[in-house]
């Protein structure tokens, strides 16, 4: 992120205090922002606007899904951040946000990794006698 007088925040760096941008870095690992983003939003949001959104468990379950980076647990929300990820990505690199919204909604490496969670949760039930 890249802040209004043209410095980068990180998030350990706390609160933001100014207005701010974010920019596309190629070959940045981008795989790392949901691991990552237990640094960030605690400085973000407020602790007060946290414990309000922590009473409503259905939302608050999927925020926390969508800090994690498991869209897919995230419905709604994940589905519009995925989407808005999408239409970035593609308009960044030059693309078509339109055609970057009519693609597929899983990749085949997600759509893999969720059917052998499923094998192993429900048809191979590990550690079970």
């Amino acid at each position: 992120m890249e802040l209004a007088d043209g410095t980068t925040w990180h998030p350990w760096h706390g609160p933001l205090d100014q207005p701010y941008r974010f920019k596309y870095v190629k070959g940045r690992d981008y795989r790392l922002h949901g691991a990552a983003s237990s640094l960030i939003y605690t400085n973000v949001i407020p602790a007060k606007a946290l414990d309000w959104l922590s009473g409503f468990p259905e939302l608050w379950a999927q925020l926390v899904f969508a800090f994690a980076g498991q869209y897919e647990h995230a419905d709604i929300l994940g589905e519009i951040v995925s989407q808005a990820d999408q239409a970035s990505v593609a308009q960044e690199l030059g693309g078509n946000p339109g055609r970057a919204m009519s693609a597929p909604r899983q990749s085949i490496q997600r759509q893999l990794a969720e059917g052998l969670r499923m094998l192993i949760s429900e048809k191979f039930k590990l550690n079970q006698p």
